[in-house]
């Protein structure tokens, strides 16, 4: 069983990260995720090379009450979204050139896609804990196992 199928695109066309060699990095929104984005930030700059962001929300429309907000109210608030999370990092690094992307896709299929090409792919470990021991979750699973480059493993506030 594969877990995350490859980057479908037509032939001849790159990904984004292809295109520049980019530092990669999955963003989260919830609170307490700066690390990967610190991480990522810092090592763009480090390597004079521009960041690509990358932003997958899941979303569960209503199947009972069919209310559905329009594709492009989502897209434009997802938008807004990613462009607040980064604006800090922006800031502290006015270097770094950084390319917003969100992904109509799941948030494993995105970082894995997003990965094709890049130097670096940067994600967080979320904070799944079972037992004594913290675990890591599906995205970051998938970006181990699935990446094309290598893979910065962040660990969560």
């Amino acid at each position: 069983m594969v877990l995350v199928r490859a980057y479908e695109q037509p032939a001849g066309t790159k990904t984004p990260a292809a295109q520049s060699g980019a530092i990669a990095v999955g963003v989260s929104l919830r609170e307490g995720y700066d690390g990967a984005l610190e991480f990522a930030f810092d090592a763009a700059s480090r390597r004079a090379t521009p960041l690509l962001a990358v932003h997958a929300a899941v979303r569960h429309l209503s199947v009972i009450t069919r209310e559905h907000p329009a594709k492009a109210t989502v897209q434009e608030e997802d938008r807004k979204a990613l462009a607040a999370a980064l604006a800090p990092w922006r800031e502290k690094y006015p270097d770094v050139h950084v390319v917003e992307h969100n992904s109509p896709e799941g948030p494993a299929r995105a970082v894995v896609d997003i990965a094709t090409g890049a130097r670096l792919l940067v994600v967080g470990r979320g904070g799944y804990r079972t037992g004594l021991s913290p675990r890591i979750g599906p995205v970051t699973h998938a970006a181990i196992h699935h990446a094309a480059c290598p893979v910065a493993v962040i660990p969560h506030d």
